[in-house]
């Protein structure tokens, strides 16, 4: 009987592979028996083709034919609902949209609001900073540049409060993870979707890819220094 030593089987035939690895017609067999398969699913891949809105999950059917109405590709809408940004949840956001969370939002409001007087030295050097964007702007809408300063220091501290949420991701757990069962659900599941149709139509008007079409946001899905909700992006200009 042979006692042999399984390390040494193993040694030998690692350096009979790479023996027969160093021959270039091995090698070169090798490689493609090694990519072929990878080559037939990037093939298959590109060329597929999306041409209706059918989903398992149904909450997106009826968002897709939106999305389309609208006039997205119903290619881009599949390719968006379909990729890594869409498998992703907040769940953080999803409960400070719950109703037991409404009394402290009203609470940090007021309080936003009576901190405001400490932002006034901040507010005038921002204007002057941006005095010619204020000029414009007050002429164009007729809004009193103060005014405008002041809602920016109050969503962001004219910019300095940093959005941690990404809107898209905000509004995709908001409408999967919300049942119609009340006035106000029904109302936030409309609202979600308006806004994850005007974040695609912006991409898809802007050739802007669904991995790149991102916008770091509030928990409730505001986005920019003036904390603009997404479905308002039709009123922007320039």
């Amino acid at each position: 009987m042979y006692n042999i030593n399984s390390s040494t089987v193993f040694r030998k035939a690692a350096e009979y592979f790479l023996q027969q690895l160093s021959t270039p017609r091995y090698f070169f067999a090798t490689i493609k028996k090694l990519l072929f398969p990878v080559a037939v699913f990037t093939a298959l891949s590109a060329s597929a083709q999306y041409t209706n809105c059918d989903f398992k999950i149904k909450t997106y059917e009826n968002l897709c034919k939106k999305a389309v109405k609208s006039g997205i590709s119903v290619s881009f809408v599949n390719e968006f609902l379909l990729s890594p940004k869409a498998k992703k949840l907040d769940l953080k956001s999803l409960r400070l949209f719950q109703p037991k969370m409404i009394k402290t939002h009203h609470a940090n409001e007021k309080r936003a609001n009576n901190s405001l007087i400490k932002f006034i030295p901040e507010i005038v050097s921002h204007l002057e900073e941006f005095e010619e964007v204020y000029d414009f702007v007050e002429a164009k809408y007729g809004v009193n540049r103060e005014i405008i300063a002041a809602i920016f220091a109050k969503e962001t501290r004219l910019g300095k409060i940093k959005p941690k949420h990404d809107a898209f991701i905000v509004f995709n757990t908001l409408l999967l993870k919300t049942k119609p069962v009340s006035k106000r659900n029904k109302r936030l599941i409309q609202m979600a979707q308006k806004n994850m149709i005007s974040i695609m139509g912006f991409c898809f008007d802007n050739a802007i890819k669904p991995a790149n079409c991102s916008f770091k946001s509030s928990y409730a899905g505001a986005v920019g220094i003036p904390q603009f909700m997404p479905q308002n992006f039709r009123f922007i200009e320039g």
